[in-house]
C-alpha cells in the first residue's frame, strides 16, 4: 500500500510539474505577444501580421535613387529592375558573401556617427556584381525620416544609366539604434 502512494505521490508531481508549465506559457505568450505587438523596434519588419492585401515582398519597378545635388530620395520606376533583381539567384555563395562583407565593410567605415535615433532602420541596397551601390528603398517609416543619419546616400553610385543596365542583386541592411549594423542577403 505504501509503495503504491508513493508512486502516485510521484506521478502528482510530474503532473503538477507539466500543468505548471503549460499554464505559466498559456499565460506569458499572450503578454510577450502583446509586448512586442506594441514596441516601436519591430514597426515595418515583416513580424507584423499581414492583411489580405498586404504583401511581404517589395514592388520590383520600384527602386530608391538619391540626387546627388540635395540628398532628397525619389522613387524611380525601373522596369528592367524586375528581370536584374533575380541576379541574385546566379550567384554561387562565394560571390554572396563577398559582396555581403564588401557592403558590410562599406557601410561599416562610412557610418562614423553614433545613431540618435530611437527606432532600428531597416533598408533594402541593392548592389552590382562590383560591389557598388546603385541604390536603397527604406522598408519603414523611420528608415525615410532618418536617412539623413547613415551613410546610405552618400555611398550611392549616381549614374542613372549604369543603374538601369546593371543587374543588381539586394541584401537587407538594419541600422540599429545601439550602433549595430546588419547585413543580410
Amino acid at each position: 500500500m505504501s509503495q503504491r502512494h508513493e508512486q502516485m505521490k510521484r506521478m502528482q508531481n510530474y503532473v503538477f510539474g507539466l500543468v505548471s508549465v503549460m499554464v505559466l506559457f498559456f499565460f506569458s505568450f499572450p503578454l510577450a505577444y502583446w509586448r512586442v505587438s506594441r514596441s516601436e523596434n519591430y514597426a515595418g519588419l515583416p513580424m507584423k501580421s499581414l492583411k489580405q492585401e498586404d504583401s511581404q515582398k517589395p514592388k520590383l519597378a520600384e527602386k530608391q535613387i538619391p540626387e546627388t545635388a540635395n540628398k532628397e530620395v525619389q522613387v524611380v520606376s525601373l522596369q528592367p529592375m524586375a528581370v536584374a533583381q533575380t541576379i541574385n539567384q546566379q550567384l554561387t555563395p562565394e560571390e554572396q558573401n563577398a559582396l555581403q562583407a564588401d557592403l558590410y565593410e562599406k557601410i561599416d567605415k562610412n557610418w562614423q556617427t553614433y545613431p540618435t535615433f530611437s527606432h532600428s532602420l531597416p533598408y533594402y541596397v541593392y548592389v552590382n556584381k562590383k560591389g557598388e551601390i546603385t541604390g536603397f528603398k527604406p522598408l519603414n517609416q523611420a528608415a525615410k525620416t532618418d536617412l539623413h543619419q547613415i551613410p546610405l546616400s552618400d555611398l550611392v553610385q549616381s549614374d542613372l544609366q549604369q543603374q538601369i543596365s546593371t543587374p543588381h542583386n539586394r541584401f537587407m541592411v538594419i541600422f540599429h539604434t545601439n550602433g549595430v549594423l546588419e547585413v543580410n542577403p
